[in-house]
């Protein structure tokens, strides 16, 4: 599972690095940290994947809101400057259910 994390965090992080090189001055910026968080893996999500897993109960969340994300993170081509504050809590939203299934499964599987 722990591959498959950095995977779905890169794509995420490279559709959100595309929309800000697209805008300029505060809007480019105000991207930084979710492509920073895209970058780097929360540490309670890291432990949840690191514990051994006997059976999967709650894949189906996990698998849920990374789907979320990937829409989210593919929606970044159609997003421009009147969209960002919007766009940027809905990417907020998708990171923090994602964060919360990974942690519930690893508490739920470990």
């Amino acid at each position: 599972m722990g591959r498959s994390d950095q995977l779905i965090r890169a794509y995420a992080g490279e559709r959100l690095a595309e929309l800000q090189s697209r805008l300029d001055g505060d809007a480019a910026d105000a991207l930084e940290p979710l492509i920073e968080r895209a970058a780097f893996a929360d540490q309670r999500d890291l432990v949840a994947l690191e514990r051994p897993k006997e059976e999967v109960r709650s894949a189906d969340a996990v698998l849920a809101a990374d789907a979320d994300l990937l829409d989210a993170a593919d929606d970044a081509a159609s997003v421009d400057a009147a969209q960002l504050g919007a766009y940027i809590e809905k990417v907020k939203a998708c990171f923090d259910a994602r964060d919360a299934s990974l942690v519930a499964a690893g508490v739920a599987l470990g």
